[in-house]
């Protein structure tokens, strides 16, 4: 970060989908919700996708919500994880 401005490799990809993650999720900070927010940031975006593969398997297998929602800011060339709706504003 210099003069508000974040830079380095993955700036505008990977670094820039974690901060939005994390800027939503601070605005929930002091309502009463009925889900926990998990903050996940994963590795290998520009490999081979593992990370987010992973993650997804390791919370499908280990966590017992009834319902959970999920947003991945950089999902894996969308190939192995299913979109419910994509809005695209420039």
């Amino acid at each position: 970060m210099k003069e508000g401005k974040l830079f380095g490799l993955g700036a505008s990809d990977m670094k820039g989908g974690d901060v939005g993650n994390l800027l939503a999720a601070a605005s929930f900070i002091g309502q009463d919700l009925s889900q926990d927010i998990w903050v996940v940031g994963t590795a290998n975006e520009e490999l081979d996708g593992k990370g987010s593969e992973d993650f997804a398997r390791y919370f499908s297998q280990n966590c017992s919500y009834d319902s959970a929602l999920c947003v991945i800011a950089e999902p894996t060339d969308l190939e192995k994880i299913y979109i419910g709706h994509v809005e695209i504003i420039l």
